[in-house]
């Protein structure tokens, strides 16, 4: 590092052929030499390292602090000193400046000085190329696929930078070659180690609502806005819109003539299903709609505990769980409701049960079994456990609410709720042992969508690790589910 190197011409060179500006080279060399200057001369020193872009030169320099009195004289300086050999105006305080011979610094010293310089150089190649990504954050890029890891990790080179799309950020089941381009969502940005590189992902609900942004000029535009999205990536897509404009349909626009946009999107996610639903302030319709291709024919409203029984025509059930119960899910994802998917046959099977029930507590009116039956009273503990108000309040006598809580009580005792009604379950729609069937409703799995959303681990805890009746359910089970879908085809 003699100063008799042309650092001008070794700057502009490194500027030219890294793609960084002189200012960043500079800003480095200065930080190299400072390091290797403390090297040298002292950790503990206040030094500054000056480059002087008119003269290719540089300067290191070190600070002492005017004091009243000297304890340690690499840092500190006496008042008389100072003004005496660098300033006749020095105070207390101030601090001054000495220029060290920077020939001192040796061959091991400017070593150092190249080793950081290069290690300096390579950060602001880094930083250049990562900087260009800045404002790109949260959007589309596209890179193509340079290597292929063994645990699937795709690397991008995405212009200058290269890119990483992690296993879990892929959508499941989809296949890239080395040479492939590929569109993904610029996650983040890793400054850390060596080069530095891009997060991307394929697998993120914001992926498909940027690839929507390109199909459709209402949503880039503000006229149509997404309110929420609910994925399960390489399965399906529920993503519901709306628009501040009563004259703008905002599910025709995401969708497009033919379905052309929502095509083109699907095909982008390797035929993903996607359901664009409309927003409504209706909580019932809203959840109707998010549980789409299924035609729900009644829902009931638990608004203290957020839960809906939505009871379906049992030709609909398969279709409304969905695939590992993933269409029932998604949608209660959308919607921010829990929903208990009944089937026609069951609910009407189940009424028929609780009215039966009703009409046997001692003394009762029809009309008022009824009346109880309307206000989701199902059995005798409901009544029995239930206050005279509860029951005024939904339109019975004082003296007769008196009476049949009375009664439901004394029934219930002698009864028994167990005696009084089985289980009523679909899983009796499924091919399966009855023994089986028992055993599931006896572990808390008394619907077919609990029994989609139950992992096989569970299963096979509940069986005792009895591995040909698990593989029987989930085989049954899963062409239940497929037979929604068939059935759908028909139609």
């Amino acid at each position: 590092m003699a100063s008799n190197i042309d650092l001008n011409s070794l700057i502009n060179q490194l500027s030219k052929e890294r793609g960084v500006s002189r200012g960043q080279i500079i800003q480095a060399f200065e930080s190299a030499m400072l390091s290797a200057a403390k090297k040298h001369f002292g950790p503990h020193l206040n030094l500054e390292v000056h480059f002087n872009p008119e003269t290719g030169d540089f300067d290191i320099v070190k600070f002492r602090t005017v004091v009243d009195k000297v304890y340690d004289p690499e840092i500190q300086i006496s008042l008389e000193e100072a003004r005496a050999k660098y300033d006749a105006n020095a105070e207390v305080g101030d601090e001054i400046g000495e220029k060290l011979d920077k020939k001192l610094l040796g061959r091991i010293a400017a070593q150092t000085a190249k080793q950081v310089i290069t290690q300096k150089v390579a950060d602001a190649v880094r930083d250049s190329i990562l900087e260009d990504f800045r404002g790109e954050k949260g959007q589309i890029v596209v890179g193509t696929v340079q290597r292929i890891e063994e645990n699937g990790t795709l690397y991008v080179l995405v212009g200058r930078a290269e890119g990483i799309i992690p296993k879990k950020e892929q959508i499941p089941r989809e296949r890239f070659q080395v040479g492939d381009k590929v569109r993904a969502l610029l996650l983040n940005i890793d400054r850390s180690g060596k080069e530095g590189f891009l997060i991307l992902s394929r697998s993120h609900p914001d992926f498909v609502v940027k690839l929507f942004e390109i199909e459709v000029p209402e949503l880039k535009e503000g006229l149509v806005r997404v309110v929420k999205v609910a994925r399960k990536p390489g399965e399906k897509t529920k993503i519901l819109v709306a628009s501040n404009d009563p004259s703008i349909d905002p599910e025709g626009c995401m969708i497009g003539l033919k379905r052309s946009r929502v095509n083109s999107v699907s095909q982008e996610l390797n035929g993903e299903r996607i359901d664009v639903i409309g927003y409504t302030d209706d909580q019932p319709t809203l959840v109707a709609k998010a549980l789409r291709p299924a035609k729900p024919v009644r829902i009931l409203v638990d608004e203290d505990n957020k839960v809906m029984e939505v009871v379906v025509p049992d030709s609909y059930l398969a279709v409304a769980i969905g695939n590992r119960g993933t269409n029932v899910s998604l949608a209660s994802q959308l919607t921010g409701w829990t929903i208990n998917l009944v089937a026609s046959s069951v609910a009407e099977e189940s009424a028929r049960v609780a009215r039966k029930t009703l009409e046997q507590i001692p003394g009762i009116a029809f009309t008022e079994a009824e009346i109880l039956f309307q206000a989701g009273f199902r059995t005798l503990e409901d009544v029995a456990t239930a206050s005279q108000e509860e029951l005024v309040e939904i339109g019975i006598e004082p003296e007769r609410a008196s009476l049949l809580i009375s009664n439901a009580n004394v029934l219930f005792k002698e009864v028994g709720e167990v005696a009084q009604q089985k289980m009523i379950t679909d899983l009796t729609k499924l091919d399966l042992p009855k023994e089986t069937i028992q055993t599931l409703i006896e572990n808390g799995i008394t619907k077919i969508q609990d029994l989609s959303l139950t992992h096989t681990n569970t299963l096979m805890t509940i069986f005792g690790n009895n591995e040909a009746i698990v593989n029987q359910i989930n085989e049954t089970l899963r062409a239940f589910l497929k037979s929604g879908y068939r059935h759908l085809s028909e139609r």
